[in-house]
């Protein structure tokens, strides 16, 4: 079994020695992502302006207002379509490049590179399809109740370690394999994830720029908990170590 203390701890090991570039590719990651989104944000916004205008021009002929309405829904439409795309296309594979570079460092194998590991697998398509499916599972289950959606996202919170090191799983198989790893340990993924709310509050204080020291320490420990967990998956037998690598016996 794992304790939050000794996944913690390993991660502050790691950190002693490699915080810069540990801290650097949090940091370009965060970028990435937190631009991709807001690019998104942007072309939805500039998408709705002309729907918008619309609206204001026939605002007092109530057909015309179904119609420039309408016509508002449809651009929105579109924006939304736009945010799930860089998500699916961007987002998603750079979470997977993330974790297979915090997951080599716990090893203290630190090579940049592998932040974009997704888009120079050879497996981008499969990366891609496998991350599409499980957010569409994730918004699915979130459609019954809150409390299932939080559940199963714990779930397949293994999926991206899990394509980090064999890129070519099947949708299927990374699914459930997550779902077993993480079976009997959700609350206890809960409640570590519960224990950084401190420090990204300590970090929101700084005009939100701490933040920015505590996401390696986050991102270690997640990686660490990975490798706790996938210990105890090959120790039982739910996987083996040649199917983690993509190997074939």
């Amino acid at each position: 079994m794992w304790s939050r203390y000794q996944l913690k701890q390993a991660a502050k090991d790691i950190l002693s020695r490699h915080y810069w570039e540990l801290f650097a590719a949090a940091l370009v990651y965060g970028l990435i992502s937190s631009g991709a989104s807001s690019l998104a944000g942007v072309v939805s916004q500039v998408a709705s302006l002309p729907a918008a205008l619309l609206n204001l021009i026939n605002i007092e002929q109530s057909r015309d207002v179904l119609i420039s309405f309408g016509a508002m829904g449809g651009m929105v439409a579109i924006g939304t379509l736009v945010g799930v795309a860089v998500n699916v296309f961007i987002t998603a594979p750079l979470e997977t490049g993330a974790s297979r570079y915090f997951l080599e460092s716990t090893q203290e194998r630190l090579n940049f590179g592998n932040l974009f590991y997704a888009f120079t697998s050879g497996k981008y398509g499969n990366i891609v399809f496998v991350n599409f499916l499980r957010s569409l599972f994730l918004f699915l289950w979130s459609l019954l109740l809150v409390i299932p959606g939080i559940v199963m996202g714990y779930a397949y919170s293994m999926v991206p370690y899990l394509l980090a090191e064999n890129p070519a799983l099947d949708y299927r198989r990374a699914l459930s394999l997550s779902k077993d790893m993480t079976q009997g340990h959700k609350w206890d993924i809960f409640v570590l994830e519960l224990s950084f709310i401190g420090w990204f509050l300590l970090g929101a204080l700084a005009c939100g720029l701490g933040t920015l020291f505590v996401n390696p320490y986050y991102h270690s420990t997640r990686a660490q908990l990975y490798v706790a967990l996938r210990a105890i998956a090959l120790d039982r037998g739910i996987v083996a170590l040649s199917e983690l690598e993509g190997r074939t016996e």
